[in-house]
């Protein structure tokens, strides 16, 4: 698994910072751990990083430049893979691919879709684990830091969510069907690969850390989150609400859908709707 560039930004802007007042002799496959995460203010610029990720464009694959736009690429995916969406034509040939299923090629080569989904959710769960594994030496106010892992399961919960829907088929009767492999600790481009976790593992989990990202990012314990587009309590509870939909569990997922939907502002209108209020305004 390789680390995301952006850590490798961070890190060499870090150290540049350290040199200011003395010469830096870490190696540097040590200054990730040593100091980008010594603090949480520090992690905090990795973790927007990981944000930053989730939207950029043309990243993730080579040769689907206008279909590699990270997080909303995938979801429009998933859509069009579902068995409720008709697509009469191809087009201009966006997404008609996935769509078809009959493009065997892309499961061999760097132009994918699958080559994508691959790389781009294990870059999110390498850069999380970092975080997570830092948590013991971080320094900072307590719940800065709870705010801080809290965003890092939540993460990794919705990267192994997506990973496991788009590599196997769904929960109930597939339980013991390989799955994906599940890494919890730091990986490097050196690491030793895993095998395959069943379906039920993975989302074992997919369960443990959306539960601990929930106790971390509690009203009570976390701080206030500082960007709309950062993960908090609610949020959480609408990620653990489809994670339970896709499992079944109908009274879990309809108490978590109601605590997600408690912590936001007033609905909008269906003319606000309309007019694109909802993808255009992010305190929406």
């Amino acid at each position: 698994m390789k680390i995301y560039k952006i850590l490798f930004v961070l890190i060499i802007s870090a150290v540049f910072v350290s040199c200011l007042d003395e010469l830096d002799t870490n190696p540097t496959d040590s200054t990730s751990g040593d100091v980008l995460f010594s603090d949480v203010n520090k992690a905090n610029v990795a973790l927007n990083g990981i944000y930053r990720a989730m939207y950029v464009a043309e990243e993730w694959s080579v040769g689907w430049p206008d279909e590699e736009f990270a997080v909303t690429a995938f979801v429009l995916t998933y859509d069009l893979m579902g068995e409720d969406m008709v697509q009469h034509e191809g087009g201009q040939g966006w997404f008609w691919f996935d769509y078809r299923y009959n493009v065997k090629s892309d499961y061999t080569h760097k132009s994918g879709r699958p080559y994508s989904v691959w790389y781009f959710y294990y870059t999110i769960i390498s850069n999380v684990n970092a975080i997570i594994a830092a948590e013991e030496g971080m320094e900072g106010a307590p719940s800065d830091i709870s705010s801080l892992m809290g965003q890092a399961y939540a993460l990794r919960a919705y990267a192994y969510f997506s990973l496991i829907r788009f590599y196997q088929q769904t929960y109930i009767g597939n339980e013991n069907a390989p799955g994906v492999p599940i890494y919890t600790e730091p990986t490097t481009n050196t690491s030793e690969g895993k095998p395959r976790g069943t379906v039920a593992e993975v989302y074992a989990q997919i369960d443990a850390d959306i539960d601990e990202a929930l106790r971390l990012l509690d009203p009570g314990v976390a701080a206030p989150r500082s960007h709309p587009s950062h993960i908090d309590f609610y949020v959480a509870n609408g990620l653990k609400a489809n994670i339970a939909l896709e499992k079944n569990e109908w009274a879990t997922a309809e108490a978590a859908a109601k605590t997600a939907m408690s912590g936001g502002t007033s609905m909008l209108t269906r003319e606000q709707l309309n007019k694109g209020f909802a993808f255009n305004d992010a305190t929406a």
